[in-house]
């Protein structure tokens, strides 16, 4: 299989380099690759736009793979020498005279395209050009009448084998689609196109099984902007199908989008003989910016395949693959398309390598700087940042969308009712389809810097984990805002390597880098919980997994509040919990209950000064105890077992603060009625106290975990 690469002008060398990448990463036996010049660049070298060399090389190919011709350094060429003449030249001297160029809204692209998306979603439709007629071919000229003026001409013809053959052309492809064809002329002005219809209609007895329609070229250009579905294959003239195909490029929303198929009369041994190329130009403004779209010319390569090559299972693979890539830009305005193009072209067209998982809360100010920051460490393409916001009060989330309008790059999973540091993260990492997954803070504490040296670690299998240290030689813990937090993070890491069973200095880091699939085998045994996920990996993975250090500057937070204090021990004594015991009596109801137990002796403590030592009347001892002991939980709770979802601020905590006394209302009412009920039938003071607080426990744990910490708090 011999394909030969012409990639010519401008935009045209970068697109084809990408469009090699895919057929080369297809491995296919026998494909053999040879490159040729056309063009512009072909006339700077030979002194022709379609030296004979190039010619050769196309005879003795079985498919071309064009790029792009035309320079505006070139306009003053005489016009046998311009650039353009080197794909009319090709076309003409290998009978290419069969243009098929598909035109279809990818699924999530809709509001790209000129028109409404509720139009552009009918588009699905495929024109046939006629390629070596028409006014592109006929005799033209420039001369001067007798009255001084300058008079340009140029003659439209087609004879009757040209129209026959393309008429055939465009009745097969119908047959292989819904079986309808239109064809597009001008009979009711062009001689020409009075032929073409009388041709088409003489044709069409052939074909039994196709329905045929006709339509001027003006009212087809003016229907498929206002009912494009009516269309399926069109087959038109030269000049019409030229303008029409540009036009459809942008009913679709990019000329960078369409592939295009020139056939002949020539079969190899492998398919149909052809040239394939974008519809779009060169892109001289663009050229060499790296912001090129490849992927017309990637499509191209895969209608060669299916058609010079009978190559239809990778064809359809690239195309698929093509598609799921724009799926991943769903949405996208121009500009934002405009913005992903260096993640599709030049030398940085690279696959999604890395993910990076930012948990945010209250973190608006920190997004866009972090951004150009990732951007300066890790390039143009190859990674995608994840915002993972628990629904931040100051807009987080919103910030996050305005970004990944403007940047595919960017993604924002906005949280409601699901809260936590460490469920977010795992989150994150779940919803990733790249290979290798990072954590990091959001608040410009963590430096992206450290993502490339970690992850050529994990690629080459150096480390499982990669994770940045503040207590290596060379890290520093600066950035910690007090002394306090700093000895507390060092306690903490005590107990995570008692945990862990891992040896390394900074088992509380934040910031750690993995392979994606690790993460969602171990994702159904994580707990969630807290707000450290990696000591949940170290600890959950068997056996241990190898880990590599980096030194980490560990900076001052740029805006947003910390998602750390002072109970930062506390964080691991409940994940040894969870280790332990966690499947057996859940984490949170053990930490709720621990709660629940402190407050007991809250209540005792309150009812034995009132009752005993005061004289007050038990009823109101009781009554007073338990709104007491209600509000030490509910700040108890605030502070360890929920903590990950914790309330902050007066009024979230005057509102949570009600909200839990409002929950538990039923849960204390009971608890008072039954107290008061036992201890005035003789039964002892404690006791009563005991049967009223298990009687409102239960109610208490249930709704406040709902109403108070949850979705609806």
């Amino acid at each position: 299989m011999k394909v030969a690469i012409f990639p010519g002008d401008g935009i045209g060398v970068e697109v084809t380099a990408q469009a090699v990448r895919i057929l080369e990463a297809l491995d296919l036996p026998g494909l053999t690759l040879f490159e040729g010049d056309v063009g512009a660049a072909a006339f700077r070298r030979h002194g022709q736009p379609l030296p004979q060399e190039t010619l050769d090389m196309a005879r003795a190919s079985d498919a071309i793979l064009f790029g792009a011709v035309g320079d505006p350094s070139c306009d003053h060429l005489e016009r046998h020498l311009r650039p353009e003449q080197a794909v009319l030249g090709l076309r003409a001297e290998l009978g290419l005279f069969a243009n098929l160029r598909p035109a279809k809204t990818f699924a999530g692209l809709e509001d790209m395209s000129a028109l409404k998306p509720e139009i552009a979603r009918q588009i699905d439709l495929l024109i046939v050009r006629e390629l070596n007629g028409d006014v592109y071919f006929g005799d033209k000229g420039m001369r001067t009448t007798d009255t001084g003026e300058r008079e340009g001409w140029d003659m439209m013809s087609y004879c009757e084998s040209e129209v026959r053959r393309i008429a055939h052309a465009g009745f097969r492809a119908a047959q292989t689609r819904s079986g309808r064809l239109t064809s597009v002329d001008k009979a009711n002005v062009l001689e020409t196109s009075q032929l073409w219809r009388d041709v088409v209609i003489e044709v069409s007895a052939e074909y039994p099984d196709v329905t045929l329609d006709h339509f001027y070229v003006d009212n087809a250009a003016m229907q498929l902007v206002k009912a494009p579905g009516q269309f399926d294959v069109m087959v038109t003239g030269n000049l019409f199908g030229d303008i029409l195909s540009d036009q459809a490029s942008m009913c679709v929303g990019s000329i960078g989008l369409l592939a295009s198929a020139s056939l002949g009369e020539r079969v190899t041994q492998f398919g149909t003989f052809g040239l394939y190329e974008p519809i779009h130009g060169s892109a001289p403004d663009i050229a060499g910016q790296g912001i090129a779209n490849p992927m017309a010319t990637i499509l191209s390569a895969a209608m060669m395949l299916r058609h010079s090559f009978g190559r239809e299972a990778e064809a359809a693979r690239i195309e698929a693959a093509v598609a799921q890539a724009l799926a991943a830009i769903s949405g996208a305005t121009w500009a934002r398309l405009q913005s992903v193009m260096p993640f599709w072209s030049g030398c940085e067209l690279v696959s999604l390598q890395l993910a990076l998982i930012l948990p945010t809360l209250d973190e608006r100010e920190n997004l866009a700087p972090l951004v150009e920051r990732i951007d300066a460490a890790l390039g143009s393409s190859g990674w995608e940042a994840i915002f993972v916001d628990d629904n931040s009060a100051d807009g987080t989330a919103d910030e996050a969308r305005r970004l990944a309008k403007a940047d595919p790059r960017v993604r924002v999973i906005q949280r409601i009712g699901r809260r936590g540091l460490a469920s977010a993260a795992i989150e994150g990492m779940c919803a990733t389809a790249a290979p290798y997954v990072a954590v990091m803070d959001a608040d410009h504490q963590h430096d992206p810097a450290l993502l490339p040296a970690m992850l050529d670690a994990v690629q080459s299998g150096e480390c499982d984990v990669a994770v940045a240290s503040r207590f290596i030689q060379g890290g520093s813990a600066e950035g910690l805002s007090s002394e306090r937090r700093e000895a507390g993070s060092a306690l903490a890491n005590r107990l995570a390597r008692r945990l862990t069973g891992v040896e390394l200095t900074d088992p509380m880091s934040g910031f750690f880098l993995t392979e994606t699939a690790r993460v969602r085998a171990l994702a159904t045994r994580l707990s969630g919980i807290g707000f450290k996920v990696l000591l949940d990996i170290l600890a959950t993975s068997r056996p241990p997994l190898k880990v590599r250090e980096f030194p980490l500057q560990l900076a001052q937070r740029r805006a947003g509040a910390s998602k750390l204090d002072r109970a930062v021990a506390f964080e691991f004594l409940v994940g040894l919990y969870e280790r332990s015991f966690g499947r057996v009596i859940p984490t949170r109801f053990a930490l709720f209950g621990t709660v629940g137990g402190v407050g007991v002796v809250v209540h005792f403590a309150v009812v034995a000064l009132l009752f005993l030592l005061l004289g007050s009347g038990f009823a109101f001892a009781q009554s007073i105890a338990t709104v007491t002991a209600m509000s030490f939980n509910f700040w108890l709770n605030n502070f360890l077992t929920y903590r990950d979802r914790q309330l902050r601020g007066f009024a979230a905590i005057v509102k949570g603060w009600l909200g839990f006394c409002a929950t538990c209302a039923v849960g204390a009412f009971a608890n008072v009625a039954a107290a008061t009920y036992v201890q005035a039938n003789g039964v002892n003071w404690a006791l009563a106290v005991a049967a009223g607080i298990a009687l409102g426990s239960v109610w208490n744990y249930a709704l406040s975990s709902k109403f108070v910490w949850g979705r609806f708090g």
